[in-house]
């Protein structure tokens, strides 16, 4: 019964949602019609493995652990969804683990994804505002968060104010001052992101007295290609490190 309205940045909903191909599951009812086993604790010692165990866990256990009813709420909302028939990824192909995980959008098209989530969200009366960007968490007397400023399609401020705000923003990959602060040995490198993803939220949520914790650290992971030229790879020079391939070459 709450009047809803979602603030978009960019000029459809998603942001670098709609780059990707898919999601992993656990335990989900796709992969049981399947006849897959992918267990949410085989699963998160095989990720911690694999990481080696460079995650924050109890965020990743719950991912994991309610992935199941994420993939079924996507799903029952519109979302087409399939397990893979086989591994697309010549690494994973020996340990079903890592393949069966995939939960693909058809053709692999994460706009048509968010496009189907969008038309879910206007038959439930939310009213989405697009080239919205917000600058401001606006706070009442005790520190409560009750409204925000932004900026309109037609760059005119403007506010809403809220019984509730949910802060749902991007990261911060499309911001080069954010990231030569708190990831300086990634200031040069290209990077994959949606443009909208300059750390808004980040900046607005610290301006009224919010926490972080260990910005500077994640997992960084780069399409690195000797022979394409295209948008998904990046040349080795920009990527940092030693870059090995499936032969150990």
């Amino acid at each position: 019964g709450l009047d809803t309205l979602l603030l978009e940045a960019q000029e459809s909903l998603g942001g670098v949602g709609i780059m990707s191909g898919g999601l992993l599951g656990c335990d989900t009812y796709l992969q049981a019609e399947k006849g897959y086993e992918v267990p949410v604790n085989a699963f998160y010692k095989a990720w911690n493995e694999y990481n080696h165990s460079f995650s924050y866990a109890p965020l990743v256990r719950t991912i994991f652990s309610t992935s199941a009813e994420t993939i079924r709420w996507m799903t029952d909302h519109g979302v087409e969804l399939n397990v893979l028939e086989q591994s697309n990824q010549a690494a994973h192909a020996a340990d079903p683990l890592k393949w069966q995980c995939y939960h693909m959008y058809r053709d692999y098209d994460g706009a048509a994804a968010f496009a189907a989530l969008e038309q879910r969200l206007q038959e439930a009366g939310c009213f989405v505002e697009y080239g919205a960007r917000m600058t401001e968490l606006v706070t009442d007397a005790e520190g409560a968060v009750c409204g925000v400023l932004y900026t309109d399609a037609d760059g005119e401020p403007a506010q809403v104010d809220a019984s509730r705000v949910v802060l749902a923003t991007g990261g911060f990959a499309s911001s080069p001052e954010l990231v030569k602060r708190y990831l300086p040995d990634f200031a040069d490198t290209r990077v994959l992101a949606a443009p909208g993803s300059e750390g808004d939220g980040l900046v607005m949520a610290q301006n009224i007295g919010a926490r972080t914790w260990h910005l500077d650290e994640g997992a960084h992971t780069y399409f690195v290609s000797t022979e394409s030229t295209t948008d998904m790879s990046v040349p080795p020079a920009c990527a940092p490190g030693i870059i090995v391939n499936i032969k150990g070459d």
